[in-house]
């Protein structure tokens, strides 16, 4: 048989694998296919709840650099060249899609545990389409004449950042 040896230098010869230990293991419980099956739901479920916890995370962060960077809420308060009332109607297509949002999100799904919300309300996704693309394009026209091409970076950014901050601040309502 073979032999390690220790730090102190004492051959110690390597457990062998007794009838005891086969019998334990044959007494634990056979997984069926059906608790294979629920594992690698939830298995997959956690994928991609990290997957999102991570991207809106980068998302949050990035809105957040741009908004600091380029001065975004002093330049929307006080710059002239702000079309107020593109505005004010791309904020209010922005509050219609992101309560479309928090219907299918926080009342359907996680209050009413209803998984398929697209078939309970198939108004709401196309809705929260396009109001939120609405929103983008109004929030874009708005802010133009401040800082013209770097628009097209800033407000898809904004836009991304905030509904990611609410997607992460959803669970919160379970």
């Amino acid at each position: 048989s073979r032999q390690r040896h220790t730090a102190g230098s004492v051959p110690v010869a390597p457990p062998e694998e007794s009838d005891e230990d086969t019998d334990v293991r044959s007494a634990l419980p056979k997984l069926t296919d059906e608790d294979v099956q629920f594992l690698q739901e939830r298995e997959a479920e956690l994928q991609k709840t990290r997957y999102i916890d991570i991207s809106s995370l980068l998302w949050i962060a990035a809105a957040i650099f741009v908004m600091r960077y380029f001065d975004l809420v002093d330049a929307v308060r006080y710059d002239s060249r702000v079309n107020r009332d593109l505005l004010f109607f791309s904020l209010v297509c922005f509050a219609v899609a992101v309560t479309c949002a928090v219907y299918c999100i926080v009342w359907l799904e996680t209050i009413r545990k209803i998984k398929d919300y697209n078939s309970h309300s198939p108004w709401a996704v196309p809705l929260s389409t396009a109001t939120g693309a609405a929103a983008l394009l109004l929030a874009t026209l708005a802010v133009w004449p401040v800082w013209t091409y770097l628009t097209l970076i800033i407000v898809p950014v904004c836009f991304m950042g905030a509904l990611m901050a609410l997607v992460t601040i959803s669970p919160l309502f379970g």
